[in-house]
């Protein structure tokens, strides 16, 4: 496994003719030089296919990603590079809006412990978030919860259903690469 400390997108993009060498010199010319432990992407013109380089210490690697349909989710300002995180890293080989993995938005009912316990009664009971809602503005009229609305409950189990499939999907992947002898390339 490679070790990643950091990892490092170039906006400009590269030809993806380019080998390792020529690569090397990009990320010499952008990030003035190739540290061990990190890694840097870099996409052609239509965003489609990307180049990682990452120095592992020892020599350095070049992997290449090639999307069957849509594109990566790259920044457009000329001459820019953006540190990425881990999180970040992982949704932008995917596919996905690597830009909303920076900060995830905070849950009220993970914040309010009570507050999910009792949603998460109602729900096992087969209640809507309408009637979820309506119960507690009338039984709960004049405390912290009042005010809460129905697509504001729907919102938050939304929010959980997309990432329980986000995760169920990874994990669907992850399965299959290892039934077919991949490993994980990358790790933390």
């Amino acid at each position: 496994m490679i070790r990643l400390d950091a990892v490092w997108l170039a906006v400009e993009p590269l030809d993806m003719r380019a080998g390792t060498e020529t690569a090397l010199a990009r990320v010499v010319a952008v990030f003035g030089a190739a540290k061990p432990h990190h890694a840097y992407l870099f996409a052609n013109r239509r965003a489609n296919r990307m180049k990682v380089l990452v120095h592992d210490g020892i020599g350095v690697w070049l992997v290449a990603r090639r999307l069957n349909r849509g594109k990566f989710v790259w920044p457009n300002e000329n001459g820019a590079t953006r540190a990425l995180t881990r999180e970040q890293l992982d949704a932008l080989v995917l596919g996905l809006p690597w830009d909303r993995a920076q900060r995830p938005k905070r849950c009220k009912l993970t914040e309010n412990r009570a507050l999910a316990s009792i949603v998460s009664g109602k729900l096992r009971m087969l209640w809507s978030p309408e009637q979820i809602a309506g119960w507690l503005k009338h039984t709960t009229s004049g405390s912290r919860w009042d005010g809460w609305a129905h697509t504001t409950i729907e919102a938050v189990l939304a929010r959980h259903a997309r990432a329980e499939r986000s995760l169920l999907i990874l994990a669907n992947r992850a399965t299959a690469d290892r039934q077919r002898g991949f490993g994980t390339l990358f790790s933390s």
